[in-house]
C-alpha cells in the first residue's frame, strides 16, 4: 500500500463552521519520525527503590498472609478469600518459570522470562509458540521507508540504576513482574484484571464498561465490516491524568470486536498512573471473552496473550512524547487473524499473539465484525484530557490523530477503511478530519468538571 498523508491544519487553514465542525484545508504534512525508546528517566533509580531477586519475590509470594497486606493504607483488597485468589494466581503464573535476570524499569521489576515458558503457552498451546505471518506489504514499507527511525520499543539505557542489563537475553522476554502489593490495591483479582473500571454515561456501558464509580468517555472512529484486525500509526501523548480531581485513565488505541456478549482484541498507549505506577503513558495489550465481565486482563498478567519478541517492553512507557506545537511521535500497530492467532505487529516486527482458543468458540475465533479507532478516558466527577488534550480543529502538531488505518479483509487483503465518526459526548470531546480522507482522523479534548 502506497503510504497516505494525513491532512495539514493550521490556524490560517481551519475555520469553525455553524455545527462547531473542522474545515480542513487540502495541503497536507508527512508525519514525524516515531521513536519508540523509553525513557532515559527510567533508568536514574532513586535510591529508595528496590529490586528484589525473583528467588527471593517468590519466597515471599509463598509465605504471604492476608494480615500482611490488608493492614497497609493503600490496600483495598476484600478479604482474606480475596487475597488469596490473589496469591494463588500470582504463584500460578510462574510456576515453572526459571528468570534469567531481572532488573528495574520505572521502579518496577521486570523479568527476563523463556518464551516457551509463558503462562499462555502451558495454557493454551502446549509450550508450542506458533508461526508468524509472512511480512506484510505494510509492513515491507515500513522497513524500506522508515529505515533510520527506531521502529521498535527498546531499552534507552543497557543498565538500569544498579548495573543490570535492561536487555533480555535471546529466546527471552520481558515480563512486568506481577506482584501482591499491585494486586491488592483492588478489592478482588477480576477487579485488578479489568481494563474498565467504569459505567456509560447513561449506565449503558457503551463500550463494555464495567460499573464501580469511574465514567468513560469516548471519541472514536468506527467501521462495520467482517475483518481479520487491522492497522494505524498512534500518534503519541502524555496527558496530565490529575487523581487528586477524580480523573482515572485516558488512552488511544484500537478494538477489534465482535459477538454477543462483546469479545475484543485491543493494543493502543494508556495513561492510568494509578495501575501503572507513572505518570507517562505505556504501552499495553488488552483482550475479552464476554464483555469484560469475567474474562481479560493486560498484557502478561493472566493468561492469554502469548510475547516473543524481546525488544517490547508491555506496561513501560517511551523516551519521547509529542508536544503541542512541536515534535510529534507515534508507533504503528497491526493486528492480523492468522492460522488461529491474532497476532500483533509493532513497529514492522510480529511482537505476540492470542490464541484464538482464549475467544471459547466466540466471533473473535473467526473474524472480528467491527474495527474501532479512537480515545476513551474515565474518571469520576473529573475527566482528564484525551489525546493532547486539544480539540481536533486544532490538527497536526495541536491535536492527536491517528493514521494509516486500513483492515485486514477475511481474505487477508489489506483494505483502506471508509470510517464513520462516533462522539457520544462531544461536549468534551470529539473526533474529526474524514471529510478528506476516512482513513485518517484527528480526536481529543479537554476534558474538565462538566463532562
Amino acid at each position: 500500500m502506497k503510504r497516505s498523508k494525513i491532512a495539514t491544519l493550521s490556524a490560517e487553514s481551519i475555520e469553525e463552521n455553524n455545527m462547531g465542525s473542522p474545515r480542513f484545508s487540502k495541503s497536507f504534512f508527512v508525519v514525524a519520525a516515531v521513536a519508540l525508546l523509553i525513557s532515559a528517566s527510567l533508568y536514574a533509580q532513586p535510591t529508595a527503590y528496590r529490586l528484589d531477586s525473583f528467588e527471593s519475590f517468590m519466597a515471599n509470594a509463598r509465605a504471604a498472609v492476608p494480615a500482611d497486606y490488608m493492614a497497609q493504607a493503600d490496600s483495598r483488597v476484600k478479604d482474606g478469600s480475596a487475597f488469596e485468589d490473589m496469591r494463588q494466581h500470582l504463584l500460578g503464573l510462574y510456576d515453572g518459570i526459571t528468570v534469567t535476570h531481572s532488573f528495574l524499569l520505572s521502579g518496577h521489576a521486570f523479568d527476563c522470562v523463556p518464551i516457551e515458558q509463558q503462562a499462555s503457552l502451558r495454557q493454551y498451546a502446549g509450550n508450542k509458540v506458533a508461526a508468524p505471518p509472512p511480512t506484510s506489504q505494510r509492513m515491507e514499507q515500513t522497513r524500506s521507508e522508515d529505515a533510520p527511525i527506531a521502529a521498535s520499543q527498546a531499552a534507552f539505557n543497557a543498565v538500569d540504576g544498579f548495573g543490570n542489563s535492561t536487555r533480555c537475553e535471546a529466546g527471552t522476554i520481558p515480563m512486568r513482574r506481577v506482584t501482591l502489593d499491585d494486586m491488592t490495591h483492588f478489592a478482588t483479582l477480576r477487579d485488578f484484571f479489568a481494563k474498565h473500571r467504569g459505567s456509560g454515561e447513561d449506565g449503558s456501558d457503551p463500550m463494555g464498561a464495567r460499573g464501580n464509580g469511574d465514567v468513560h468517555h469516548y471519541a472514536f472512529t468506527q467501521q462495520n465490516v467482517k475483518n481479520l484486525g487491522g492497522h494505524s500509526d498512534l500518534n503519541l501523548w502524555k496527558p496530565y491524568v490529575n487523581l487528586g480531581k477524580g480523573d482515572a485513565m485516558s488512552l488511544s488505541q484500537h478494538w477489534y470486536a465482535g459477538g454477543s456478549p462483546n469479545q475484543t482484541a485491543e493494543i493502543g498507549w494508556q495513561n492510568q498512573p494509578a495501575y501503572w505506577g507513572t505518570e507517562d503513558s505505556v504501552l499495553f495489550v488488552y483482550w475479552t471473552a464476554d464483555n469484560y465481565q469475567s474474562t481479560g486482563c493486560y498484557n502478561l498478567e493472566c493468561d492469554g496473550f502469548v510475547q516473543v519478541a524481546g525488544d517490547w517492553y508491555f506496561g513501560s512507557n517511551f523516551d519521547h512524547y509529542s508536544k503541542v506545537g512541536g515534535s510529534q511521535y507515534y508507533f504503528e500497530a497491526e493486528f492480523y487473524l492468522y492460522q488461529g492467532n491474532w497476532w500483533l505487529g509493532l513497529g514492522g516486527e510480529w511482537v505476540g499473539y492470542y490464541p484464538v482458543s482464549i475467544y471459547g468458540g466466540g466471533q473473535m475465533a473467526h473474524h472480528a465484525t467491527v474495527v474501532q479507532y479512537g480515545g476513551e478516558v474515565a474518571g469520576s466527577g473529573h475527566w482528564p484530557p484525551m489525546g493532547s488534550g486539544k480539540w481536533p480543529s486544532k490538527g497536526y502538531k495541536y491535536a492527536a490523530y491517528q493514521d494509516q488505518v486500513w483492515y485486514h479483509d477475511t481474505k487477508g487483503n489489506e483494505i483502506w477503511t471508509n470510517l464513520t465518526l462516533e462522539q457520544p459526548d462531544p461536549k468534551c470531546y470529539k473526533d474529526a478530519g474524514l471529510e478528506y480522507d476516512p482513513t485518517q482522523f484527528y480526536f481529543g479534548g479537554p476534558g474538565g468538571g462538566g463532562c
